[in-house]
């Protein structure tokens, strides 16, 4: 009782803290339906080459993850870079605005969409925005520039190394799809897509459709079809999938996937509570049990964080 206690107690100041340093980021809940745009004056003369896009939904309590880990990006040398988020009512509004200065950033978009006036017209989907069509629409709106296209969620924190790893990685004229690698399907290591995912902007934008009935799931699969039908392949392979491991093998260990804290992939509960759960990635009370481990690697206030939310 007396260790409970004192957890509790723990926790608490931490919330305490963060609060009163500005990273708890609690949402007002307020509507934003405009297109907000800002440009750091300290690259305007700077030619950005990578587009991070962060599609959002519900994602207020949880976004503050996916940009803190951008805050932390290293390795940046002439690397120059954009931040586009579309998100449904444009809740984060608030939160992005504390993060301005995220290194080498040149330009942060954030637009707040009503689901209800552009989303789906009619059907079971009514009033969805589906996120294959914000991916579309980031990709659309990214600097001519553009050379990588960064798949980012809201509720992952990348490794410090990931967009520089990536830049890396289309430096060599074979590669169009960059990620962490996937052990779990070794016999299809190459062929399938992973976390941590980019790929070749000009490729998002001229092959990419929303032809899919997958509104909102197995996404980055239709969007990995699209772009190999049109350089007409059959599959990723080893010459065209690059892995971070190539260039740091520990580089996954400084990432982490809290897998659908923003609340889209609500149906991932029934995945937890199969016998398949050992499989994958699990729940919060499955991160507090790995806490010694991903102490080592995730910022401890970030854990913490966490470990808060509700």
């Amino acid at each position: 009782m007396k260790t409970i206690i004192f957890i509790l107690i723990v926790l608490l100041l931490y919330i305490l803290r963060f609060k009163r340093e500005g990273f708890s980021n609690i949402p007002d809940k307020k509507k934003y339906l405009t297109r907000y745009e800002y440009i750091n004056p300290k690259y305007k003369n700077k030619d950005i080459t990578i587009t991070v896009a962060l599609p959002g939904l519900n994602c207020e309590k949880i976004i503050w993850l996916a940009l803190e880990s951008l805050k932390r990006q290293t390795n940046l040398d002439n690397i120059y870079w954009e931040l586009i988020c579309i998100e449904e009512y444009g809740y984060s509004r608030k939160i992005i605005k504390n993060y301005l200065n995220l290194p080498n950033c040149k330009r942060i978009v954030h637009i707040g969409i009503d689901p209800i006036k552009y989303g789906i017209k009619r059907g079971k989907k009514k009033g969805v925005f589906p996120l294959i069509n914000k991916w579309i629409h980031i990709s659309r709106l990214s600097d001519p520039n553009s050379k990588i296209f960064v798949l980012h969620a809201v509720d992952c924190y990348s490794s410090p190394k990931r967009l520089y790893i990536h830049n890396e990685h289309f430096k060599n004229s074979n590669c169009i799809f960059s990620s962490q690698p996937n052990y779990r399907k070794k016999d299809q290591l190459y062929a399938n897509t992973h976390l941590n995912m980019a790929l070749r902007t000009n490729h998002m934008k001229q092959y990419v459709s929303n032809k899919t009935s997958h509104f909102n799931k197995a996404i980055d699969g239709h969007i990995i079809k699209c772009i190999l039908k049109n350089l007409k392949q059959d599959k990723l392979t080893e010459k065209t999938h690059f892995f971070d491991s190539t260039i740091d093998k520990d580089n996954w260990w400084y990432s982490l996937d809290t897998d659908g804290y923003n609340n889209i992939s609500v149906h991932r509960q029934k995945v937890y509570n199969s016998k398949k759960k050992s499989d994958i990635w699990q729940n919060r009370s499955e991160i507090k049990n790995h806490y010694q481990s991903i102490n080592k690697y995730i910022p401890r206030k970030i854990f913490m964080k966490l470990l808060s939310l509700q």
